[in-house]
């Protein structure tokens, strides 16, 4: 998935997410400060991890931070 590549569409809002997209923002601004962390994402399916994923994915790749991704799935 290349986050940079702009879309005609906007990506839908997430809605109650706020608190979550905000530990994420912070996580991001100390790492731009060069205090990189790791931040897991867990829950039930279908709450919305990886939409909050992808968010902050775009915004650190706004941010012009290498962004890199990885997906698994159980066989």
């Amino acid at each position: 998935m290349d986050v940079r590549s702009p879309s005609p569409i906007a990506p839908p809002p997430l809605v109650g997410r706020d608190r979550e997209l905000a530990v994420l923002h912070d996580r991001l601004t100390a790492t731009r400060a060069g205090r990189g962390s790791l931040v897991l994402i867990g829950g039930e399916a279908g709450i919305g991890k990886t939409a909050l994923a992808d968010r902050l994915a775009r915004d650190a790749a706004d941010a012009r931070l290498t962004v890199l991704t990885a997906r698994a799935a159980v066989a």
